[in-house]
């Protein structure tokens, strides 16, 4: 080795050893530069000085991804490395401020959502109670041919066939309204002549 490698050598590595510094875990990557040159100042480094900062840097960051992108970056320079440490550590903080959101949206949602159900269900019980949506009633029955309710009125087997009773087209004898009708007749006429007797 040439006398002025050694000279730093022996310079350097007993002032480096001394200052072993890593990032803190509750410490920003601007305190961590701040102490990495508050050490380098005690220190005879000269043109080293920046380049030694830049490496403790990028080996002692407490993220190891943004260790990783900072050894991986090509002619990085302390400047570079800093605005890296400070992007990574701004992206970490707004990652988590995103997720935590995120999280209570899907939690608030999530709770709307039973509350709503919790709602609809408990008024679907009072109807129920009061006998305003029985079972009875859910199984609705087709007014045209009196089987269970389509879910197309079109398939409805009735609807282009003609009454016995009445005679017109779209129902059976079945559920003929006119028939009810002429029975309440019928009933009235029989309670009338009944009377007079």
């Amino acid at each position: 080795m040439g006398e002025k490698a050694e000279e730093i050598l022996n310079q350097v590595l007993p002032q480096m050893s001394d200052a072993t510094r890593i990032q803190q875990a509750d410490e920003s990557a601007d305190s961590f530069m701040t102490a990495l040159h508050t050490l380098a100042e005690t220190c005879d480094y000269d043109t080293l000085k920046v380049d030694l900062i830049r490496d403790r840097l990028v080996i002692e960051v407490r993220d190891s991804k943004t260790s990783e992108r900072l050894q991986l970056t090509p002619d990085l320079t302390l400047e570079k490395a800093i605005t890296m440490a400070r992007q990574a550590e701004t992206q970490a903080a707004h990652g988590k401020l995103l997720r935590q959101t995120t999280e209570e949206s899907d939690h608030n949602e999530i709770n709307r959502i039973s509350h709503t159900r919790n709602e609809a269900s408990e008024d679907a019980d009072k109807r129920d109670a009061r006998g305003g949506n029985s079972s009875s009633k859910r199984t609705a029955k087709c007014q045209r041919c009196g089987f269970s309710q389509h879910q197309d009125y079109t398939k409805c087997p009735a609807l282009r066939s003609t009454c016995r009773n009445c005679k017109k087209t779209g129902h059976w004898d079945r559920v003929c309204k006119s028939r009810s009708v002429r029975r309440l007749e019928e009933t009235e006429n029989d309670a009338r002549d009944s009377a007079f007797l």
